[in-house]
């Protein structure tokens, strides 16, 4: 239910209300919550029509609360967006702070993957844990540069504009609990790097194997985290 919040799956409530109160056993309805994740997600990363969810919810209404799941599995499956656009808009999505939950989700769902099969890693709340944005929200402003350090000049050309092209996609973000102080720095990133050896995070871990981040890295690291997400996030 956490997570639905996090996805922010207001249309998916009133069914998962009639499913309680109508008798639905905890079994099945653990089932229809890890469908429902999945399903949700993708239409909403995919940019879907919000109506056509609303309506399926009301209709979903119908199924009988004591034998979900066929009947909620067919539906999702009609409507649920195939892995190659889901890849490809989850790659190119920009994650902006009016969805920072549903990254913030995302990020903690492909974490806790890295950790293997066991669901024994929890993610700390937002107030002890923040989404990081690896190349800063702001590069440009004489503030930015003596906070974060002189990205546009270690970008290159155009850094300026596909700065806002890239900043928010899923490649340029991770989750970290440190403090970073970068200051004024030519190469920012290796600043960055000596913060993140002190995070026990797999995800910022990760970053320690590359020897510069720009877009190109923000590019590819989108795509391997899209291929990952088709995986944790499966058709019906």
């Amino acid at each position: 239910l956490r997570n639905l919040r996090m996805i922010k799956a207001v249309q998916t409530y009133g069914f998962l209300m009639y499913l309680r109160v109508g008798g639905c056993t905890d079994k099945h309805f653990r089932e229809v919550l890890r469908l429902t994740e999945s399903f949700v997600l993708r239409r909403h990363v995919c940019r879907e029509r919000s109506n056509e969810t609303e309506a399926l919810f009301a209709r979903l209404c119908g199924v009988s609360p004591t034998a979900p799941i066929q009947a909620t599995r067919e539906a999702y499956r009609e409507l649920c967006p195939p892995d190659d656009k889901f890849r490809d808009k989850f790659a190119t999505t920009n994650f902006t702070a009016t969805v920072i939950d549903r990254v913030r989700y995302c990020l903690e769902q492909i974490e806790m993957a890295k950790h293997g099969a066991y669901d024994e890693l929890q993610i700390l709340g937002a107030e002890d844990v923040h989404v990081e944005h690896i190349i800063p929200q702001k590069i440009k402003t004489k503030k930015a540069n003596a906070e974060h350090g002189a990205w546009v000049t270690y970008l290159g050309d155009k850094s300026e504009v596909l700065h806002q092209k890239y900043v928010s996609r899923i490649g340029n973000l991770t989750i970290f609990s440190g403090t970073l102080n970068i200051g004024a720095s030519n190469n920012p990133f290796l600043k960055k790097k000596q913060a993140y050896k002190e995070s026990g995070i797999k995800l910022t871990q990760d970053l320690l194997k590359m020897s510069q981040f720009k877009f190109k890295n923000v590019e590819q690291r989108s795509k391997d985290l899209a291929d990952i997400a088709v995986v944790l996030w499966p058709m019906p």
